[in-house]
């Protein structure tokens, strides 16, 4: 808040920053789920890691308004990084207790996602909901519209390693 009542002050805006916050944490608490989120949960038989820039309370709360539970949850709050460091990937497969090579990193930022998980040696899947065209450079393994496409490419790459 502190920074935002600088930033507010130097470009002259008089208004509260907490009430100028209050939306945006309100969203975060209980934000929208994605189509296709609830079909997957209930349909995927291996372990999640979430891996959120947001903060750990407005995630949990944002668990609990959807009843959500994972096998482990990191934060940027709890690594003190946000992706795309590798610091915040290397924190989730310590939470797993999985090696890069075991996992599918999946995510809707070509940025924080997919570089993210690639900096960690993790191949990760895009969420393309937007219908973007993925810039060249980008080392995705998967693109998928939802996470219902998922399920398919996680039954095939456990196939694939028996």
């Amino acid at each position: 808040m502190r920074s935002l009542a600088t930033v507010m002050a130097e470009v002259g805006y008089a208004g509260d920053p907490a009430e100028l916050c209050t939306a945006q944490f309100t969203y975060w608490q209980s934000p929208p789920l994605r189509p296709g989120t609830r079909q997957f949960l209930s349909r995927v038989t291996v372990p999640i890691c979430v891996v959120s820039d947001v903060d750990r309370a407005d995630l949990d709360a944002a668990m609990a308004h959807h009843g959500l539970t994972f096998a482990a949850v990191v934060t940027s709050e709890d690594v003190r990084a946000y992706k795309p460091d590798p610091a915040m990937f290397t924190r989730a497969l310590a939470a797993l207790d999985l090696g890069a090579d075991e996992v599918l990193h999946v995510g809707d930022s070509t940025n924080a996602d997919v570089h993210g998980a690639h900096a960690a040696g993790i191949q990760a899947a895009w969420i393309n909901h937007r219908g973007h065209t993925l810039p060249n450079d980008t080392p995705v393994a998967y693109e998928i519209t939802d996470l219902t496409g998922l399920i398919e490419i996680i039954q095939g790459r456990a196939a694939a390693s028996h």
